[in-house]
């Protein structure tokens, strides 16, 4: 339901999303993310998005894929000179599950395609 998969038909049945997992691993409260979808389409509004809630000071919750230009984005974060940290959340909930926290200026990069990116002040 975090990315808008209301649409479909039949039974949803909810679960812990991977909004929860992260906030739960990296000690923030969801009272303080914003939550950005750039999942499928919507890559330019979703890097647009991020960067004004960040220079509103909240803590962004990117939920991306495989094609959305991580590069791009922080190269428009650097650009804002905030000390920023960027968790890259891998796998939430799965055996394999990564969380590797790095700043704006050494930025985690993706390996999985299956992804979303902390992004603030944490």
């Amino acid at each position: 339901m975090l990315a808008g998969l209301g649409y479909l038909r039949g039974e949803v049945i909810p679960g812990i999303s991977s909004l929860q997992v992260a906030t739960a691993r990296l000690h923030i409260p969801i009272s303080q993310v914003s939550v950005v979808v750039a999942h499928g389409k919507g890559h330019e509004k979703g890097m647009q998005d991020t960067v004004d809630e960040v220079k509103r000071g909240k803590i962004v919750f990117l939920l991306a894929d495989p094609k959305f230009d991580v590069h791009e984005l922080y190269a428009r974060l650097e650009t804002l000179s905030i000390p920023l940290n960027i968790a890259l959340c891998e796998n939430l909930g799965y055996p394999e599950e990564r969380i590797l926290i790095q700043d704006v200026r050494s930025p985690p990069n993706p390996a999985e395609a299956l992804y979303s990116l902390v992004i603030g002040n944490f």
